[in-house]
């Protein structure tokens, strides 16, 4: 999502510092054995293509499946256009994909968005906020190389060094590159986590894109800490069942962690009270890195969600119901009437979460 800036969000940091730092042993309930599982899940050989007979819009993806759009779809046809020869478009149940990427990355893509969309509205309905009726599939572009889409507007600027995605409010539409293939047999390990680096960027994308869609509202007045906190809570899907949960997210963790163990012992925790109450371009001009602010802004959101839910439910509510955005110290006063000063006790309560301290 573009910050205040204008800038789109780089990827989630799956390498660098984050991967290299040995802290997710000390994470008990952040295992990455179960993160091993779902990345193998998640990655692995893709399904079959239906079978012929099979009309291509009418097998869902929970097969899972993702299904070529017919010519005269308007869906495909207006991807088609914006996007020229080369791109072939492929449906799920609520996505239009144009795509000029190994088939099976676009299977594994569409199977992320469609968990994704899942993931949201569930959240939403848990915490009884609107759900709009979508009566248009969503469209997600997927390229080799940002070149590939430079006739489009959105994607005509600059990009930021290792940028994999970005979802354009103007368009209505999220956008992709990789190289990553899914099909190769000698994979190796840096290429998974390549990839899987890819796949968490679809999903978090696909976050803000599927939110803006169901609650405009809410998308439109979330503070930049809450909109990115959002995104980053479905990274991983979220388990089924009938009450929602969010899925554990041990890299953004670990991120968090080794933040506030930066912070000098008798310094308190600044860094939360001012996440609440400055925009994200002041942050960032104080010295903050993007990797500490989308951390801080993830576990915030994870402690209101898991500890805190009525009254986050409550303040999510009061944001969708505001005529417009609040930024600076009404934003700050807003969350402070439903759920508390950022303060130090509130840091504290995050970090023993993320320890799963008693």
């Amino acid at each position: 999502m573009p910050d205040g800036t204008g800038r789109p969000m780089k990827p989630p940091p799956m390498t660098g510092s984050t991967m290299a730092t040995p802290i997710l042993p000390k994470l008990p309930r952040f295992h990455l054995i179960a993160v091993t599982v779902f990345v193998t899940g998640m990655i692995g050989p893709a399904p079959s293509p239906p079978a012929a007979a099979q009309s291509p819009c009418s097998t869902p993806l929970t097969d899972p499946q993702t299904d070529r759009l017919p010519r005269d779809n308007p869906s495909a046809a207006a991807l088609a256009k914006a996007l020229g020869p080369g791109f072939s478009v492929y449906r799920t149940d609520h996505f239009a994909i144009a795509s000029n990427v190994d088939r099976q990355l676009t299977l594994a893509a569409g199977r992320t968005l469609e968990q994704t969309a899942r993931c949201v509205r569930a959240f939403l309905a848990a915490h009884h906020l609107s759900i709009a009726r979508i009566d248009h599939p969503w469209q997600a572009v997927f390229a080799g190389k940002w070149t590939d889409l430079a006739s489009l507007p959105a994607c005509a600027g600059p990009r930021t060094p290792g940028q994999t995605g970005f979802f354009d409010p103007a368009s209505q539409r999220s956008y992709f590159v990789t190289t990553a293939s899914l099909s190769h047999p000698s994979e190796t390990a840096t290429a998974q986590l390549a990839r899987q680096a890819n796949l968490l960027t679809v999903a978090h994308e696909a976050a803000h894109q599927v939110l803006a869609a169901l609650n405009p509202r809410l998308s439109a007045n979330a503070p930049h800490w809450l909109a990115e906190g959002f995104a980053c809570m479905f990274e991983l899907p979220c388990p089924t069942g009938s009450d929602f949960r969010i899925a554990d997210n041990p890299w953004r963790a670990a991120d968090a962690l080794a933040d506030a163990a930066s912070q000098p012992a008798d310094a308190g925790h600044p860094t939360l009270n001012a996440l609440v109450s400055k925009r994200w371009p002041e942050l960032l001009a104080s010295g903050a890195a993007e990797s500490q602010l989308y951390a801080r802004s993830w576990s915030l959101v994870y402690y209101l969600h898991t500890r805190r839910r009525d009254p986050f439910t409550q303040y999510l509510r009061a944001i969708e119901a505001m005529d417009t955005p609040h930024y600076a110290r009404r934003q700050a006063d807003l969350f402070r009437s439903h759920l508390g000063p950022p303060d130090d006790k509130m840091a504290r309560s995050v970090i023993r979460l993320l320890r799963q301290d008693p």
